[in-house]
């Protein structure tokens, strides 16, 4: 193996690696934290832009150079990246903090008055968070929690739960103490919200399917060979991994867009 394809099989195994921290830390994230604050370091951004900011260079170029482009399409590769470096070493950071914090740092079980909980609504995303002001330690604190949360806490006056405080200084909460269904009639109420806020989306969707599938099944390409007829579940999961493919990388566009303002 020479020297090139040794470095490109590195950039793989760096590549799928750090993006293998970053989902397993989102998944455990969501299992097992169900309110925190998620404030980066003092002085994170400027140390964060020092350290990626020559892995960016690196990826631009190489970038620029296996797609034979101008030169100046590397300073928009360069941004790109440099905004995707900061955001994603940022939620590794914090939420590895947080994680790593719930196995070190014995929780403290205490009852605390909700003054207030309300749903925030980003305009190009949607219901994206929970945001709930708990009063910890004679002190107001918000956090941010996941959308169904609202659905179980909007009535609630005072919450028993279990309470951390990470090394970087974060609050969060591993367990709150409900009735039983409360969580699962929460989800439920989420799932019918979220159905009914993307209903304009769920009717073209199903309009583009069903264009689709008769344009495959009743009008198709005429050829020497025989056609193929494909089978409508076939036809369905096809279309709809297109569609998910498709929704999948506008989700993490958009994400990119509304947090650097791209």
């Amino acid at each position: 193996m020479n020297t090139k394809a040794k470095i490109r099989r590195l950039e793989k195994i760096i590549l799928i690696s750090y993006a293998g921290i970053w989902f397993l830390l989102h998944l455990l994230s969501r299992l097992f934290l169900d309110m925190y604050t998620s404030s980066e370091p003092p002085g994170y951004l400027t140390v964060a832009a020092i350290v990626i900011t020559p892995i960016a260079i690196y990826a631009a170029l190489r970038t620029m150079f296996s797609k034979n482009e101008k030169w100046y399409r590397a300073i928009i590769y360069f941004v790109a990246y440099l905004a995707l470096g900061i955001f994603t070493s940022e939620y590794i950071i914090v939420n590895g903090d947080l994680l790593l914090s719930m196995t070190t740092i014995p929780g403290k079980t205490v009852e605390v008055p909700v003054l207030n909980v309300h749903k925030v609504i980003k305009r190009k995303l949607g219901f994206d968070h929970t945001a709930v002001t708990l009063l910890i330690e004679g002190k107001p604190i918000e956090m941010e929690a996941r959308p169904y949360t609202y659905f179980f806490l909007k009535d609630k006056k005072v919450l028993r739960i279990i309470s951390r405080k990470s090394s970087l200084g974060n609050n969060y909460v591993t367990y709150i103490e409900l009735k039983g269904g409360e969580r699962g009639l929460a989800r439920w109420l989420h799932f019918k919200d979220w159905l009914y806020r993307y209903r304009l989306l769920w009717a073209v969707l199903t309009g583009f399917i069903v264009i689709i599938w008769i344009a495959i099944v009743w009008f198709p390409v005429k050829t020497q060979r025989k056609p193929v007829r494909i089978g409508f579940w076939k036809t369905m999961g096809i279309v709809m991994g297109i569609l998910v493919g498709i929704a999948a990388l506008l989700y993490a566009a958009l994400l990119i867009y509304v947090r650097f303002k791209l």
